[in-house]
């Protein structure tokens, strides 16, 4: 890509303006505000002859939301790159995802089939967004040094996250010096924040020219799906990338259930105010800037295989404590010790695995392999947060739940101590050059 240096800004800039979605809204306030105070809480609310609790609804809307994502991933990304118009769909995507994410603010207490309308097309726009966003990465830097850029982009976003959250707290703390109501109104307000935050820091990335002229193939809808058909039934066959995407597709779902349900949880179980939230999801923003940053560096030196599997690792162990923290005696100390660790595990776990995967891509394929790669990303947050919720319902309580988290880091690090690195690198390049002797 021409002036690199300005991409690589223009990269981490929109890193730095979407993790205000993924803090404000997905992480710290709009999930437990929508659970708790728009849906009902434990008691929920009524629909199709049965009681349905604020958390389990909030966890099936981000289910639904990513499984058409998964579905609309791969399609979306081949499209982009057989018309070369990465940067095209970004832009749409972003100014549709902006505007939702304002209005988000209308959403009051009992309101809660327009705040679950809102929060889909919110965050499925949020997240189609991320598969043209991670697929300029191969295009910014040499293989050898896509870790640390993507390690940088990552460590900004949690900074960018962690700034958003202080202009909430700062909200929050005093609403009439802003001239807002009260809590609820300041609460309000935040998500629409978020939305700006959001569309302001995206403007330098949609501006650039698009990272890669159009590839040879068919771009028509039809002729699009038969490709990406055809792609899917190849990389099933490439068994060490297809061995890794099921490794990811596990583990992440693992780390979503739990970014999703965290503070719902901190909430609903703890009595944790939304200041209090903030002030911990702050902590958790500066340590995941650390671990995104350590394990960009450490992965592209000792590999990205054992910096995966000493994530997966960590996050097992978290799940663990988490189901019965207050062992010690302490339970609102020791969620705060637990959610520093996350904080550094979840920076690590996702720059590893993105810039994994940046070290494989071919040339020309990249929206469509991580069009692939977001389809694992997003299935996973399907299943998570699916079970997740039904275990809440039918316990009647968080604790019970966080138990199946722990299942899916214990499977995906089984399937990823399995995955050759090399070898994955050699069939995806093998799988390209067959499609293109091919055409």
């Amino acid at each position: 890509m021409a002036n690199s240096r300005r991409a690589v800004t223009a990269f981490c800039l929109y890193d730095v303006g979407n993790s205000a979605f993924a803090t404000t809204i997905l992480a710290v306030l709009y999930n437990q505000y929508y659970a708790n105070a728009v849906a009902g809480g434990p008691e929920g609310i009524a629909l199709l002859g049965t009681r349905l609790p604020g958390a389990t609804l909030y966890t099936w809307l981000v289910s639904v939301t990513m499984l058409f994502v998964a579905v609309a991933g791969p399609i979306l990304g081949a499209r982009a790159d057989a018309r070369g118009r990465r940067i095209a769909w970004l832009r749409g995507l972003t100014i549709a995802g902006g505007i939702a994410t304002i209005a988000l603010a209308s959403v009051g207490s009992g309101d809660w089939v327009r705040g679950g309308l809102l929060f889909i097309v919110a965050y499925g726009t949020f997240a189609a967004a991320s598969i043209f966003y991670n697929a300029v990465l191969p295009s910014l830097a040499p293989a050898e040094r896509l870790g640390w850029v993507s390690g940088l982009a990552w460590g900004l976003g949690y900074l960018g996250g962690a700034l958003a959250l202080g202009a909430s707290l700062l909200l929050l703390s005093d609403p009439g010096r802003f001239g807002l109501a009260g809590q609820e109104a300041a609460l309000r307000a935040s998500f629409a924040f978020a939305g700006v935050w959001w569309l302001a820091f995206a403007v330098p990335l949609m501006r650039l020219p698009e990272p890669a002229p159009p590839r040879v193939g068919p771009a028509g809808a039809r002729a699009v799906f038969a490709e990406v058909g055809t792609t899917l039934r190849r990389l099933s066959r490439s068994r060490h990338f297809f061995r890794y995407l099921l490794a990811y597709f596990l583990y992440n779902d693992g780390v979503q259930t739990v970014v999703a349900t965290a503070s719902i949880f901190a909430a609903s179980e703890l009595g944790f105010e939304a200041p209090q939230l903030i002030q911990l999801f702050l902590v958790i923003q500066a340590t995941g800037f650390v671990g995104a940053l350590a394990a960009g560096r450490i992965a592209d030196r000792v590999g990205h295989k054992p910096t995966i599997l000493f994530h997966v690792g960590g996050w097992l162990g978290i799940t663990l404590w988490a189901r019965w923290v207050g062992l010690f005696g302490d339970p609102v100390t020791e969620f705060w010790i637990l959610g520093i660790l996350a904080g550094l595990l979840l920076g690590g776990i996702q720059t590893a695995s993105r810039s994994l995967l940046a070290r494989w891509v071919p040339v020309g394929r990249s929206a469509e392999i991580f069009g692939f790669f977001a389809v694992a990303g997003r299935f996973a947050s399907v299943g998570g947060p699916l079970l997740f919720g039904a275990l809440a319902w039918a316990f009647g309580g968080l604790r019970p739940a966080i138990l199946s988290v722990s299942l899916f880091f214990l499977a995906g690090g089984f399937l990823m101590s399995r995955v050759r690195e090399s070898e994955a690198a050699q069939e995806l390049q093998d799988e390209a050059a067959t499609e293109t002797s091919s055409r």
